[in-house]
């Protein structure tokens, strides 16, 4: 039985690798474990590898769109419940419903305020 005190784990997903060492460093001070990956495809493989507690994912990526990882988490059984903090450039309020509607439970559009993303992570790691 995992216990409740040991770190929740995070997953973020982002194309850009300067907006993942950004967000790991902001994570870091939540004392969150940190996994990241570059695709959507290595989004899938890391979730089935690590069961992450908590997903961020960017929207606009090459190959799959963050819209599509969700789409699939959501259709399998074991990561159905993973919540997905969706965080982009999109900031259109058809694409915010449209990822809140696939699945996504907040929606972040960058640039990022980095007190949004430490309050969004905190209520669903904490």
């Amino acid at each position: 039985m995992e216990s409740s005190l040991s770190p929740k784990t995070v997953l973020i997903v982002d194309d850009n690798f300067i907006n993942l060492q950004i967000l790991s460093r902001i994570l870091k001070k939540s004392k969150c474990g940190i996994v990241s990956a570059q695709s959507g495809q290595q989004a899938l493989e890391v979730v089935r590898e690590s069961h992450p507690d908590l997903i961020i994912l960017d929207v606009l990526m090459p190959e799959m769109s963050g819209f599509e990882v969700c789409r699939q988490l959501k259709s399998e059984p074991l990561t159905q419940n993973i919540p997905v903090i969706f965080m982009t450039a999109l900031a259109d309020m058809e694409n915010r419903d449209r990822g809140l509607e696939i699945g996504g439970v907040e929606y972040i559009v960058k640039p990022i305020d980095l007190h949004q993303v430490r309050a969004c992570v905190s209520k669903y790691v904490n």
